[in-house]
C-alpha cells in the first residue's frame, strides 16, 4: 500500500486517460483504465497492467498525478498466473520447425486412397454396416 507518491505520467492523445506511467525507475505501460470518480478534488483511476491494478489520482487544481494503490505481492501474482497460456500442447503434439506444406493435392498423412475397400464404404466395416443399416 502506498499512499501519495508522486507519477510521472504519459497521457493517451485525448489528454485525459493515462497511457503509461513511470514508478520506482520503471515504465508501466497501461493495459485499460477504469474512472473511479471524483474525490475531494482529485480524479481517480484504476490502471490496468500486466503486474495488476494501480489506483492514481489527479488532482483537478493543479494536474499532479499521484499514485494511491500498488498491487500487493497477492494480486502479482494472479496477474503472472493470468498472463501464462492454459492449455500448452504437449510435445508430441506441437508442430517441428522443420514441417514443410503437403502439396496440393496430395493426400493427407494416413489417408486412404480412392480405391480401397475403406474408402469405398466411408471406413465403416460389414458388421457397423449391419448395425445401423
Amino acid at each position: 500500500m502506498t499512499n501519495g507518491q508522486r507519477l510521472h505520467v504519459y497521457l493517451a492523445q485525448d489528454g485525459a486517460t493515462p497511457q503509461a506511467f513511470r514508478w520506482q525507475g520503471r515504465t508501466l505501460r497501461v493495459q485499460y483504465v477504469e474512472l473511479l470518480g471524483l474525490r475531494s478534488g482529485e480524479r481517480r483511476f484504476r490502471l490496468h497492467t500486466a503486474e495488476g491494478a494501480y489506483e492514481a489520482a489527479v488532482a483537478v487544481r493543479t494536474g499532479a498525478w499521484t499514485l494511491r494503490r500498488a498491487p500487493g505481492w497477492w494480486e502479482r501474482l494472479r496477474a503472472d498466473i493470468r498472463r501464462t497460456p492454459r492449455y500448452p500442447l504437449p510435445a508430441w503434439r506441437r508442430r517441428s520447425r522443420g514441417a514443410r506444406p503437403r502439396p496440393l493435392g496430395s493426400p493427407a498423412p494416413g489417408a486412404q486412397a480412392e480405391g480401397s475397400p475403406r474408402a469405398r464404404n466411408g471406413g465403416w466395416g460389414e458388421a457397423s454396416r449391419a448395425l445401423l443399416g
